[in-house]
């Protein structure tokens, strides 16, 4: 029974054995070749394991199965960021925000990748969409406080840090 194998790699991913629940994803998925879920959170638990060029692939089965919704392609997003291909990442990144513009982890890590390639206004934008979205996202403050301090807007920056702690 597939089911089972899948609700039972949940349990283990959520004890921080993704190596067993990829097992468990495995045979839920020799069972039932096209449980597009099955294949997302294979492809989660592989991408905490480091293993990026797999969880790619369970991505991009993901959506061949029809089933692309904001936070798959923002997961494919995060997943090409992290293999260093910028110009994929953003593309998936902006199609997430597109189908759900109040996506708020998307704003950020597209606004990381600005940053990285020294586009500080367009970092700061989506820094700022991001806190548009979730006003608690501490990580945006600190990524803006930052920016904003390398541009010597001192008293924004403190601002953004203490809100950022």
């Amino acid at each position: 029974m597939p089911e089972a194998h899948y609700r039972r790699a949940l349990l283990r991913a959520g004890q921080g054995r993704a190596a067993d629940a990829i097992a468990d994803l495995d045979r839920a998925l020799q069972l039932d070749p096209v449980h597009a879920q099955a294949y997302y959170e294979r492809a989660m638990a592989r991408a905490r394991q480091g293993q990026g060029e797999e969880a790619l692939a369970d991505l991009d089965r993901v959506l061949h199965l029809g089933t692309g919704s904001a936070e798959v392609y923002y997961q494919r997003g995060c997943v090409q960021a992290d293999l260093g291909r910028h110009e994929a990442a953003g593309a998936d990144l902006t199609y997430a925000l597109e189908l759900n513009p109040g996506l708020a982890p998307a704003y950020y890590r597209r606004a990381l990748l600005h940053a990285q390639a020294g586009r500080q206004a367009e970092a700061l934008d989506d820094l700022g969409r991001a806190l548009g979205a979730n006003p608690r996202l501490a990580q945006a403050y600190y990524q803006r406080g930052r920016l904003l301090g390398a541009q010597g807007l001192v008293e924004e920056a403190l601002a953004d840090y203490g809100r950022a702690s």
